[in-house]
């Protein structure tokens, strides 16, 4: 858990999130102000507007139910309090716009059909059903939505131990709680569970991301190249190891002939003449030590010198010939002072 969200006004949740090292949005008021920068928003509510709207309703004669209406953020009835510093840039933005189609109405919350968590998982479908609050066959649920209907009945009631669903039952009918109201119905008849089965059975964990993505703003997705992914973030590729293709889950070792002497190699380079690489995973390629030489890229090893000629640096790309009627008296030489005249001929 990186963060947690409330539904209390008290910040003694924030508080504790804030000492486990923990971020947290708030409730009702700017907990930013009193606990710091590891709230990262607050919704606040406005009560004022909404009770003047019941009020000036009352006054002028209208009409309407007993039930508690509380309006959106198109009447100014909650606002989102200043974002800590904690929050990207990015972050900020897609908030700041998702708040605006609210306000303007073009958006709700929940009311909508194929709402998705930070991960991208469809989160009120009937292909997910594991993770709904309620049986699809209840009739209090706009089809597709976690929107409720006008007549909420059949609610079902779960009681938990720690995270164990340890019973459940149907209320037949409309209440407000589950408990002390109608006795408990064994048995939820949904197709997609067996007889006496808790609904959600253990509480909802969130899956991880699967291999080769990591978790960002916008849900789960494959790693850039150059990386790969491990706990739901992007690492890259230490020097040895490359990932040349989006959605990695590991690194892989480069080949012997190459390199790769950079983090985040997206490639691994050919060892160039002159150098050579003998093993796998290899960060950079060595020079060919002096009597050895490698004409070709990609070498896994350096050639010895044959007799007649000498290598008397590192590096080299060929080796240098003795001069005419000149031989050396061994392979792998180093020096010119190595090469001797052939039988029968004398230096003059």
């Amino acid at each position: 858990v990186e963060g947690i969200a409330q539904h209390t006004d008290s910040r003694e949740p924030q508080l504790v999130a804030q000492e486990h090292g923990k971020v947290g949005v708030g409730y009702n008021t700017d907990m930013l102000l009193t606990v710091g920068d590891s709230v990262l928003t607050s919704p606040v509510l406005v009560w004022g507007e909404d009770y003047a709207s019941l009020v000036q309703k009352a006054l002028d004669g209208e009409s309407f139910d007993s039930a508690v209406r509380w309006e959106g953020a198109e009447t100014g009835a909650w606002r989102l309090s200043a974002f800590s510093s904690k929050v990207p840039a990015e972050a900020k933005l897609m908030v700041s716009e998702e708040y605006q189609r609210l306000v303007e109405g073009h958006d709700a919350i929940f009311c909508r059909p194929e709402l998705r968590d930070n991960r991208g998982r469809v989160r009120n479908g009937p292909e997910n059903p594991a993770v709904n609050p309620v049986p699809w066959e209840a009739t209090h649920l706009v089809p597709g939505t976690t929107c409720l209907t006008g007549n909420v009945v059949n609610q079902m009631c779960q009681e938990y131990s720690g995270d164990q669903c340890i019973e459940h039952w149907l209320l037949e009918g409309i209440y407000d709680a589950c408990t002390g109201l109608a006795p408990k119905v064994e048995g939820i008849g949904s197709p997609n569970l067996t007889e006496g089965e808790c609904f959600l059975g253990r509480l909802d964990i969130p899956d991880l991301c699967p291999p080769g993505e990591h978790l960002t703003l916008r849900g789960c997705v494959p790693v850039d190249p150059g990386f790969y992914s491990e706990a739901e973030q992007a690492i890259p590729c230490r020097p040895g190891y490359a990932a040349p293709v989006p959605g990695a889950g590991s690194c892989d070792p480069c080949p012997a002939g190459t390199a790769a002497p950079s983090r985040q190699a997206v490639s691994c380079d050919l060892c160039e003449p002159g150098k050579f690489s003998d093993i796998a995973a290899a960060s950079v390629c060595r020079s060919c030590e002096p009597g050895r030489f490698s004409a070709r890229v990609g070498a896994t090893a350096c050639q010895i010198c044959d007799f007649g000629f000498y290598a008397p640096h590192s590096g080299a790309l060929e080796c240098t010939p003795c001069a005419r009627d000149m031989v050396t008296l061994s392979m792998a030489e180093t020096n010119a002072s190595a090469c001797v005249c052939r039988g029968g001929l004398f230096r003059p």
